[in-house]
């Protein structure tokens, strides 16, 4: 007697799903690798964002499969660094959310002022513009002197251009009138010099600023 053998097709569909669990099992041990070795625990990310700036990793470094990117990842610092960059989300701009920092200008600054001395932590601050419209608020507000700014953030690299003050002059008009709706008291301009394309931070906002590397995860 002849043996019927029934055999079931895998679709094109099917095939897709296995491929796409395979990644997600492949980030989910990038991501894991990274926590347990590093500290940095990017797990619970939107996964679409965090796929986007993995393949961008990928295309920078030539790194053609996950797989590899974690040995790199586990292996070589430059490529963790790379990693890092591309998982750390910066989103700042001087005076951002106007609403917040005319608040404090109208509510914290008055009670801050009969404050001998004032310390304020700015954790993950990014490349720092949110640090210096502090700076600006509390120095408009006469309380420069009195006041010492903690700005913090895990990621060396936009600590770096926090700590430099440079930022993209064809941003200024966005930061003006966010400046203006913040309730500033001066022009805008005074607190930059305009170089080459950007955007020079004054020197004496930076004089009670500390930067520093700090992860809020460990």
């Amino acid at each position: 007697a002849g043996m019927v053998v029934s055999m079931t097709n895998i679709s094109p569909t099917n095939e897709r799903m296995n491929q796409a669990e395979i990644e997600n099992i492949e980030i989910d041990l990038l991501l894991d690798a990274i926590f347990r070795k590093y500290g940095y625990d990017f797990r619970s990310y939107s996964r679409a964002s965090v796929k986007r700036r993995i393949l961008k990793v990928m295309n920078t470094t030539g790194i053609a499969r996950i797989t590899d990117l974690i040995h790199s990842v586990l292996c070589d610092d430059d490529v963790f660094e790379t990693m890092l960059r591309a998982l750390s989300i910066n989103v700042t701009e001087m005076f951002r959310d106007p609403t917040f920092f005319l608040a404090v200008r109208q509510t914290a600054i008055p009670n801050l002022k009969t404050r001998d001395f004032i310390k304020v932590w700015h954790a993950g601050c990014a490349t720092g513009e949110e640090v210096y419209s502090m700076a600006i608020l509390f120095k408009e507000a006469g309380l420069q002197k009195r006041c010492h700014i903690y700005a913090t953030d895990m990621n060396k690299v936009v600590l770096n251009s926090a700590r430099d003050g440079i930022y993209p002059l064809d941003r200024i008009k966005e930061y003006t009138a966010n400046y203006q709706r913040a309730g500033g008291q001066c022009s805008f301009g005074d607190y930059y010099n305009a170089q080459y394309g950007s955007a020079i931070l004054e020197k004496s906002l930076k004089t009670n600023i500390t930067f520093a590397e700090h992860n809020l995860t460990i």
